[in-house]
């Protein structure tokens, strides 16, 4: 997985209410008797392929998470939403 991670994009769905990221996320609208998935997520950024990656451990309150890691260039210009995670973090 982490060689296909070079090239990808960042995405993510910013909660104008919560003020946070959350995850990938979609809404369904439904109408005349359809339905369609509508895919809620925009692009921040993305993973140079260059980047390099790697496994990092974390403890959360005693139970210990491997997650894998990498670099990537995110547009905070173009997103002001996006410099939050330089600022308070986001997984």
């Amino acid at each position: 997985m982490g060689r296909k991670l070079p090239g990808s994009p960042i995405v993510g769905f910013f909660n104008d209410a919560t003020n946070d990221f959350e995850g990938h996320n979609r809404d369904i609208k439904i109408g005349n008797g359809e339905f369609k998935i509508i895919d809620t997520t925009k692009p921040y950024g993305f993973v140079p392929t260059d980047a390099t990656v790697w496994f990092e451990t974390f403890n959360d309150e005693g139970v210990e998470h491997k997650y894998l890691c990498t670099e990537g260039i995110l547009w905070t210009k173009a997103y002001e939403e996006a410099s939050r995670i330089l600022t308070q973090g986001n997984n």
